[in-house]
């Protein structure tokens, strides 16, 4: 996981370093900076950002670009103050991690952090269980589907397996198809 700080607060970014471990950290000062890494690298999970952040943009065009850039970075946002307009325009960024500076406490900003952190974790274990019993189910029915068609064609005339391959004789290859509840649908002859 890899997590950029774009506050311009020392003591943030300190705490964040301090009290989140086994991530990959950078701290960047202005808004072009952000701009270039996020070019640079799509992997970045998290953007605690200020709304304050020396840059030429707005802070409305700095998020849209942003999320172009990287459209699955959870962004956590540090406004001033109070602004109907500028959270409505967040949330419908997907942005839901809004915080006041006076309002808020650095350890509740880190408390987030780490439920995140966690969120992907879990989420990134259940994926890799799933896909392994998943592929364990696929492997077993394509062993069974294998072992009866095999079954089907040694009872069929003339029909000879050598090294996986169904015969009729040498200069002739045989296709089988075979429908999910492993019947024969067709023979045919290849030449």
């Amino acid at each position: 996981m890899s997590i950029i700080t774009a506050t311009g607060n020392e003591d943030i970014n300190r705490k964040i370093k301090k009290e989140i471990n086994d991530v990959q950290y950078m701290d960047i000062q202005y808004q072009e900076a952000v701009i270039e890494i996020l070019e640079k690298n799509n992997k970045i999970n998290i953007l605690i950002l200020s709304e304050n952040l020396p840059g030429k943009l707005e802070i409305k065009e700095f998020i849209n670009i942003i999320t172009y850039k990287n459209p699955n970075i959870i962004i956590i946002i540090i406004l001033e103050k109070y602004n109907t307009e500028l959270e409505k325009f967040l949330i419908s960024k997907g942005i839901n991690n809004i915080y006041y500076n006076n309002k808020t406490t650095i350890e509740e900003i880190i408390k987030k952090i780490k439920e995140i952190y966690g969120i992907k974790i879990k989420t990134k274990k259940k994926e890799k269980k799933s896909l392994n019993r998943l592929k364990k189910i696929l492997k077993k029915i394509k062993t069974e589907i294998k072992v009866k068609t095999l079954r089907k064609l040694k009872r069929q005339k003339n029909i000879k397996l050598k090294q996986g391959k169904f015969e009729k004789d040498r200069s002739k290859k045989i296709v089988i198809k075979i429908n999910l509840k492993n019947e024969i649908i067709e023979i045919k002859q290849m030449r």
